[in-house]
């Protein structure tokens, strides 16, 4: 009976020491290695309604996508983007990245899914691979891509490139350049010049920006602020 009773606990023992030698080996080479320390999932508040409908989608875009595999013929990208999608916006951000990764490795030049590929890795905290991811949108746009491109990289910069906000001008001087003045972007260069001291020229950003969105009251008050507060040398 105690002969039994040890090899029991031996056993419970042994079994234990395996699995964690097992999970340790899974954390060294498994896929959270490739990972790690980047966050990987996000919760995504959404009513129950819309997460059915949206995992529904992603399953089907899934099995799509296994189905074009397995015929072993070429394979249609726009699977790729789908599964990219519908799993970004359920907070899935490996499959979600894997997917985007896929399908620029089938056609490099995608700009838009180049620049979805910069919103995952953002998400993920990878901000220099976002940041390049971003740069390579606009830069195969040929500058031409919406304006949400020019706002990701951004918004990006100012956040976690604190020290590079020469970028940022010359970003947003790039977009002027390319697709004219917005309201957006005279506002952004006009908090530029306010934050360099350049206060004649980031009221006349405002004042353009403005002109061009009349009806905006926050952009009307900030500049009202800015012509009280700043002082023109």
């Amino acid at each position: 009976m105690a002969l039994t009773r040890t090899h029991y606990i031996i056993g419970a023992v042994s079994l234990v020491l395996l699995l964690s030698l097992g999970y340790g080996v899974f954390l060294l080479v498994g896929p959270s290695a490739k990972y790690r320390g980047l966050t990987t999932y996000v919760q995504v508040d959404m009513d129950p309604a819309t997460r059915a409908y949206v995992e529904n989608q992603l399953r089907t875009a899934q099995a799509a996508l296994a189905a074009d595999q397995a015929d072993g013929g070429e394979v249609n990208l726009n699977r790729y983007d789908a599964v990219g999608n519908y799993a970004l916006v359920l907070g899935d951000l490996i499959t979600s990245r894997e997917a985007y990764e896929a399908e620029l490795k089938g056609n490099p030049l995608n700009y838009a899914a180049t620049n979805s590929y910069g919103n995952v890795l953002a998400k993920m905290g990878d901000y220099s691979g976002a940041r390049k991811a971003f740069e390579h949108a606009i830069e195969l746009s040929a500058g031409q891509g919406p304006e949400s491109f020019y706002i990701n990289l951004v918004e990006l910069l100012e956040v976690h490139f604190p020290a590079d906000q020469d970028s940022v001008k010359k970003l947003l001087e790039v977009y002027v350049a390319k697709r004219g003045q917005t309201s957006w972007n005279m506002v952004q260069l006009g908090r530029w010049y306010q934050n360099a001291g350049d206060c004649q020229r980031a009221i006349d950003h405002f004042s353009v920006a403005k002109t061009l969105s009349p009806k905006n009251q926050s952009i009307a008050d900030e500049l009202q602020a800015l012509k009280t507060t700043c002082i023109v040398k």
